[in-house]
């Protein structure tokens, strides 16, 4: 009923074998700088620069948590581009997930929550997609 299309170039080669750098490097240390990146200073840099910049009308509306979550789930979504067009929409849903849950934890909770949760969130998906493709 339906097809899966595999466009070319779009999905990795399936290597067989297992690489314990590319594994660590793809597992542990791209999510580690990207939830720093993206999660972490976006959220920051978004909310300092809108009350600096724009204090009258946040003083008048505040400021959304929704404008955080579309801003680095796009960034996040663009940042894939470059594997593929249906990587980088993958990721802009996956950075919509991560997004959402960093700001409601960080809502909650503060800054370390919600940082231990996207990273952990984010390697085991690494992982998984890694053990798919690699072994």
């Amino acid at each position: 009923m339906y097809e899966l299309y595999y466009v070319e170039g779009s999905l990795p080669e399936k290597t067989g074998g297992f690489d314990d750098i590319s594994y660590l490097n793809l597992a542990i240390i791209v999510p580690l700088f990207e939830t720093i990146i993206f999660f972490f200073l976006f959220s920051f840099f978004f909310f300092l620069f809108s009350f600096f910049l724009f204090s009258s009308v946040v003083r008048k509306f505040g400021v959304s948590p929704f404008y955080v979550v579309a801003f680095t789930a796009i960034n996040f979504g663009v940042n894939h581009i470059l594997n593929s067009n249906y990587n980088a929409l993958h990721a802009l849903g996956s950075g919509v997930f991560y997004a959402t849950s960093y700001e409601y934890f960080r809502i909650r909770y503060g800054h370390m929550v919600p940082f231990v949760f996207v990273f952990v969130v984010h390697a085991i998906w690494n992982s998984f997609i890694y053990m798919l493709w690699h072994i």
